[in-house]
């Protein structure tokens, strides 16, 4: 039985959640599936992270060592994100800024950001961060369940790229 404190409390709740923006932080679905369930739900917008540090098919750990083809594999993972935020015509909008989610929520939208768990679409160029960064590429996880370019093993901590990405993830 709820009381009287809990009523306010929920209700308080339910205030903060109407007036601010809420972020799902990390979420594979991609926009075409959940989009309508996320306005619903008064969620303002998704961190979308379409890609990860190997091919996900029947035995994804196979391309775990795999260090070639990840930047032309991301341009077309990236690619299909773009498009779909398109072809909502305008119920979503790529978040480029915290700015972008604060917009989204006051019209009623839902701000995609795009990510990766791992940084293996960079394949050790800053040059090519910036490619994806220009097309609208915002969060990286910078390494997932196996080495890459940016961490080797977790006991070899960041490599000399990896010294040389964070500064300019930051930026």
């Amino acid at each position: 039985m709820k009381t009287d404190g809990d009523k306010l409390l929920y209700a308080r709740a339910a205030e903060i959640h109407r007036r601010n923006p809420v972020i799902l932080i990390h979420d594979h679905d991609p926009l075409e599936d959940d989009r309508e369930e996320c306005r619903a739900a008064g969620i303002s917008g998704k961190v979308f992270v379409p890609l990860i540090d190997v091919f996900v098919d029947d035995n994804p750990m196979a391309s775990a060592a795999r260090f070639d083809g990840w930047a032309e594999h991301a341009r077309g993972v990236l690619a299909q994100a773009l498009a779909s935020i398109q072809a909502t015509r305008g119920q979503a909008l790529l978040a480029i800024s915290a700015g972008d989610f604060r917009r989204a929520h006051r019209e009623g939208r839902v701000a995609v950001m795009l990510g990766s768990e791992g940084g293996k679409l960079a394949e050790g160029s800053l040059d090519r961060l910036g490619e994806f960064y220009e097309i609208g590429y915002r969060c990286m996880q910078v390494r997932w369940n196996c080495p890459n370019q940016i961490v080797g093993s977790e006991a070899e901590g960041l490599t000399a790229f990896g010294r040389e990405l964070i500064p300019a993830l930051n930026r």
